[in-house]
């Protein structure tokens, strides 16, 4: 938090106390630590920061952001030392200091799950939620009223349109199709799109010749499009294009083992959750596209819409040579193995693997609960893999071979 704010941020905070009549303190103490304040880079002098940390801030707040970041993936001792001392910290001052952890939901849920000694020491947990798009609309105006702009009412639903673009926001989270965002910086992202629009203006007012001072200090139509075709091209080229994701999996789905050459090209650990989220996006991004009327931005739609569709058609004809067509010849033809020579048994045996992990990927990819459309019309399609696998596995002749169950099981 910048200087002048934490100050002010006291000076307001003060001012009520006494207006409340409460005994006020000659300073309020609010300090702010990261991982890099807490955790050193050589053996012994981790739990000393970690110390002196929280006696900087005795008799005040503690506040550790993203606290999920004082403990690395794998081994990290020096990380989980500074855990250690803060907990211990903790409980030997807990009536001299409050310490805020904060971070996202489900990352602190893990910490939290992670290191147990925090839960009988953290007796208050609070979720923030994300602001609607209504409300970041609103926000968007007081900061372009304060620094003087004019927003025309017709421009001016055009501008929580971009915010809604450029954020992902929701105007009730419970809704089937609201899917928040973790690119959703709120207030951040507003600041954002502001100065973004500023840009816009600039270059507009270069650009032109004898314009009123009110013309110059007005939001227009064009300003509000030109940002939305930045924040476009920005996360639609690249899934969209022909090195993006949609490209990449589409011809994927069109190669024999393709779907298992993809997952191990990008070392994706969590395929599903990638492709669902892109999927999602793009999607979200098309759909409000339309309200700016632009022809960049409907050539953009229709590249990623001829792109998504074209994935589905491929997948489509994947699922049906797949599992309607491979893994039952497979089975049959493995119920005839005694009548193989070694080497026919050892082909079949390396058939089975790669079509058998195609299946696995494509229930993986397919078969979830909340899909995002397009892909949702496949998932019943997908379904008639998982017993066709099942008669695989369960095959008599598939017993010796247990790293292949596993392997199609784990995967």
């Amino acid at each position: 938090m910048p200087e002048e704010q934490q100050k002010k941020l006291e000076a307001e905070a003060k001012e009520r106390s006494k207006e409340a009549g409460h005994d006020v303190p000659t300073e309020l103490v609010f300090r702010e630590a990261s991982r890099a304040d807490l955790v050193a880079q050589y053996l012994g002098q981790t739990a000393p920061k970690v110390e002196k940390a929280v006696e900087n801030a005795l008799g005040g707040v503690l506040f550790i952001d993203e606290a999920y970041a004082l403990v690395r993936e794998g081994k990290d001792t020096f990380g989980q030392e500074a855990v250690d001392t803060l907990i211990k910290e903790m409980e030997d001052k807990r009536k001299n200091v409050i310490v805020i952890l904060a971070g996202y939901e489900s990352e602190m849920d893990t910490f939290f799950d992670s290191n147990p000694g925090f839960k009988s020491r953290v007796p208050f947990s609070f979720r923030f939620e994300d602001y609607s798009c209504s409300e970041l609309g609103q926000i968007g105006n007081l900061v372009l009223s304060s620094q003087g702009l004019a927003v025309p009412p017709q421009v001016g639903t055009q501008f929580v349109d971009l915010i809604s673009f450029a954020s992902g926001c929701c105007n009730n989270v419970a809704d089937a199709d609201c899917h928040p965002s973790r690119d959703n910086g709120n207030g951040r992202t507003v600041r954002n799109v502001v100065e973004a629009l500023q840009r816009a203006m600039a270059r507009r007012v270069v650009r032109g010749k004898g314009r009123s001072a009110e013309e110059l200090g007005t939001l227009t139509a064009a300003d509000v499009v030109a940002v939305a075709e930045e924040q476009a091209k920005t996360r639609l080229e690249g899934p969209c294009g022909q090195d993006g994701l949609l490209y990449k999996l589409a011809h994927a789905a069109a190669q024999e083992a393709g779907l298992r050459a993809w997952f191990h090209e990008y070392k994706l650990s969590d395929p599903r959750t990638q492709l669902h989220r892109m999927v999602r996006e793009t999607g979200r991004l098309t759909k409000t596209m339309s309200s700016f009327q632009s022809p960049l931005l409907e050539s953009l739609k229709s590249v990623c819409s001829a792109g998504l569709a074209k994935l589905v058609r491929r997948m489509d004809r994947k699922i049906q040579y797949t599992c309607d067509r491979a893994l039952p010849a497979l089975s049959s033809k493995m119920s005839e193995s005694n009548q193989m020579t070694v080497a026919e048994f050892e082909h079949e045996i390396r058939k089975v693997e790669m079509t058998s992990k195609e299946a696995v990927l494509l229930l993986k990819l397919l078969n979830v609960e909340d899909t995002p459309a397009p892909l949702d019309t496949l998932q019943a399609k997908v379904e008639s893999c998982e017993p066709r696998l099942d008669e695989l596995k369960g095959s008599s002749v598939m017993a010796p071979l247990e790293s292949l169950v596993t392997s199609l099981s784990d995967m």
